[in-house]
């Protein structure tokens, strides 16, 4: 890839060297999201680098071995879904063509390398969040609208990352690949894969589903029961 006058390579987990990945998450994943929507330092490296994980990562890498920007994935085998996990930017290079680049280059190898159901990741809702130190909600809803995504109707939340963080709420899951596989009507998703994705997801992160907490259960009842979710505009959480 060229910007400019330089060229930036993307490169995944299978052929970054770890330090790669501590820079990612020092310089760039650390000031693009707050501490409760971040996993461990070493928590993540270590998937990153465990073949037998079902975690991915690219990188893009620039002259002198600058990490410019990066994206890590985590593969849901029992739903087919693969969620976004992280996508950043260096600060300073936001708004560069960057960021649209590596999103476009690694989806694409991830779908070849998965043959995912669903590609979906977690954005900030707008009508709840502000421009802050970490980024613009808006700006960020349009970025991923330009690329096609498109906003389940579900109250998401993120589940907590680790003993002592708190849920992220009034979050947006978002798709941005939905396989033919897995549509039963024009912009219907299918809710049972929905459904199976959100219930390992929360396992995933908190070891186990309690039932009777409230989040919850408003969450799985919104795909419960359904047929397929009706994709939405991004534009209708930007008003």
């Amino acid at each position: 890839m060229n910007f400019g006058n330089a060229t930036f390579s993307v490169i995944d987990e299978r052929s970054a060297p770890p330090a790669l990945f501590l820079a990612l998450y020092d310089e760039i994943l650390k000031p693009s999201f707050p501490a409760e929507e971040l996993v461990d330092r070493s928590e993540l490296v270590e998937a990153i680098a465990d073949p037998d994980e079902r975690v991915c990562a690219s990188l893009v890498v620039g002259p002198n071995a600058v990490v410019m920007a990066g994206m890590v994935g985590e593969w849901f085998g029992g739903s087919g879904v693969l969620l976004e996990s992280y996508v950043a930017v260096r600060p300073g290079l936001r708004g560069s063509g960057i960021g649209t680049k590596m999103v476009q280059a690694t989806v694409q190898g991830w779908i070849k390398r998965f043959d995912p159901m669903l590609v979906v990741g977690e954005v900030e809702d707008p009508r709840h969040y502000f421009v802050s130190r970490y980024g613009d909600p808006v700006a960020r809803l349009r970025f991923y609208s330009r690329l096609g995504g498109k906003v389940l109707p579900l109250p998401y939340f993120q589940p907590a990352l680790r003993d002592g963080c708190d849920r992220v709420y009034n979050l947006l899951l978002m798709t941005f690949v939905v396989s033919p596989r897995c549509l039963v009507g024009p912009d219907l998703v299918r809710a049972s894969t929905v459904e199976t994705f959100l219930q390992e997801n929360i396992v995933a992160s908190e070891g186990a589903i309690e039932y009777e907490d409230d989040d919850v259960r408003r969450l799985l009842a919104a795909a419960r029961g359904k047929d397929g979710l009706r994709l939405q505009a991004p534009a209708l959480y930007l008003a």
